[in-house]
């Protein structure tokens, strides 16, 4: 019965690439197996080399279930499943694009242990895209996992903790009018450290990411 609202806002900059996306969001705790999460991104400002483009993205709806979560009074393991659909919100028209021109169907799971001083977890997935008019984007595959360590904390009052994760999406090449597109597709590493502060009101992790490994193709 619990209900989050919530809105996340990503940035990129490169050379010749901006991207501004604002993600406005929802968590709704159906039973306390089971979650559903609706997210609707909205690019502000998209622009590659000379074009420039902005408007919604593809709308996710995604459900988590619990399949183990066992507790100790030192620790805690949890396990789930998720699952979700992408529905084809987004145009490919535009340029840049702002969807993938089709339906998309994640896969996933998560799994956990919450100590008093460590958290470790891991996070695999993969998001399979379906065909429309001869276009399909690259399946991805992603995997995350890591570990952090609590520096301080005071019994109902706060956590600081650090964290590092690691951080890779793995994208087949794109297909246009059933021709495989070379210029597409990758595979990208990410290694990122941050620290964690919460309160029983305030979450704030701040932290950067870098490319350790980059094979793009093109």
């Amino acid at each position: 019965g619990d209900l989050q609202i919530y809105t996340a806002t990503d940035h990129l900059k490169g050379r010749c690439r901006k991207e501004t996306t604002v993600s406005p969001a929802l968590v709704y705790g159906v039973t306390p197996q089971f979650s559903l999460f609706i997210n609707i991104p909205v690019a502000t400002k998209l622009q590659l080399a000379s074009s420039r483009s902005s408007g919604i993205g593809d709308v996710l709806v995604q459900g988590e279930y619990t399949i183990h979560e066992k507790e100790a009074p030192t620790h805690e393991n949890l396990i789930t499943i998720v699952g979700g659909i992408s529905f084809p919100t987004g145009s490919t028209e535009k340029l840049p694009a702002t969807g993938i021109d089709g339906a998309g169907f994640f896969l996933g799971t998560v799994a956990s242990h919450l100590a008093h001083e460590w958290y470790v977890f891991a996070s695999p997935g993969a998001l399979f895209t379906t065909s429309r008019h001869g276009t399909k984007s690259g399946n991805q595959f992603l995997y995350q996992w890591g570990f952090g360590k609590n520096l301080a904390y005071k019994k109902d009052c706060f956590v600081l903790s650090w964290i590092v994760e690691f951080d890779g999406v793995y994208t087949q090449r794109t297909k246009k009018c059933s021709v495989i597109t070379p210029n597409t597709g990758g595979n990208i590493f990410y290694i990122g450290p941050s620290l964690w502060f919460s309160t029983q009101h305030l979450i704030v992790q701040a932290g950067i990411a870098c490319p350790v490994v980059q094979h793009l193709n093109g």
